[in-house]
């Protein structure tokens, strides 16, 4: 059985704006307080059993990669606009 908690948006977004935020800002910070307050505690088990498999050391070695593979292309591209 789930359960709902009401949140007035309106409100919450008019004491942001009191507090110093635009309101663009206060708006966008009501959306992604909603996205986070509503998301489930099974969501965030999942996202945490994620995070918790992910090899530090092999997404390290991933990247240090791809920045290598950029870099020679930058170089390349620069050794092109030399000739």
């Amino acid at each position: 059985m789930s359960c709902c908690t009401a949140f007035d948006t309106q409100s919450f977004v008019s004491r942001m704006i009191d507090g110093g935020f635009t309101e663009l800002q206060a708006w966008a910070l009501a959306r992604e307080f909603i996205v986070l307050h509503y998301l489930k505690q099974t969501d965030r088990a999942d996202i945490a059993e994620v995070v918790a498999g992910m090899d530090g050391d092999a997404l390290r070695q991933e990247t240090d990669a791809e920045v290598a593979r950029i870099e020679e292309q930058i170089a390349a591209l620069k050794a092109g606009l030399r000739n």
